[in-house]
């Protein structure tokens, strides 16, 4: 939630500059299309913003999450939208035994030639029968990851949310400028 705080607050500081800066440019007949425009780019924002940053929270957790040795079960290529790999394992915990299944986080992004090396290189990490280290949560021993941190596009989703969040405030200001400047014209007669 500090994030998101952080985030937050920070957007709505670039927004008000942005908005004060740019504030000259719009038409008084516009404002209820522009108003509603700026709320949905702020809503939407925040909600990214919140929802990434609690994503960001738990990834960063996980680093610090104890870690036992597991065994590879069955990996394989798989071929959706992307090439990706498919990962199952089991681990013991307790006298427990778990099972997990992970796509190694391998990227989304790239050729179809790129993602398909990319997954080619972490099934050659995680070959069926090789021992790897889990890392499980310690108060849900079922929760668990072969990589912990966060992965890159939970940065790239967080900055999305708060550039939005940054336009709708940028937006509600300039909307606000105007409409001040168009009172002050009335005002004066002009």
């Amino acid at each position: 939630m500090i994030i998101a705080a952080i985030l937050v607050v920070g957007a709505l500081l670039v927004g008000l500059v942005s908005g004060f800066l740019i504030g000259k440019h719009v038409r008084p007949g516009k404002r209820t299309r522009w108003l509603a425009v700026a709320l949905v780019l702020f809503g939407i924002g925040l909600l990214l913003t919140l929802a990434d940053s609690n994503a960001l929270q738990r990834k960063w957790a996980e680093r610090s999450w104890p870690s036992v040795t597991g065994k590879v079960l069955h990996s394989e290529l798989t071929n959706g939208n992307a090439f990706s790999p498919s990962i199952t394992y089991e681990y013991s915990v307790a006298d427990s035994t778990y099972s997990g299944a992970s796509d190694g986080r391998a990227p989304g992004f790239g050729g179809k030639r790129r993602r398909y090396d990319a997954a080619e290189t972490i099934l050659h990490e995680y070959t069926p029968g090789s021992e790897i280290t889990i890392h499980y949560n310690p108060e849900h021993p079922d929760d668990s990851t072969l990589r912990p941190g966060p992965d890159w596009d939970v940065f790239v989703q967080l900055s999305f949310g708060t550039l939005l969040m940054m336009c709708g405030t940028a937006l509600l200001l300039l909307l606000k400028s105007s409409a001040g400047r168009a009172r002050a014209m009335r005002g004066r007669g002009l």
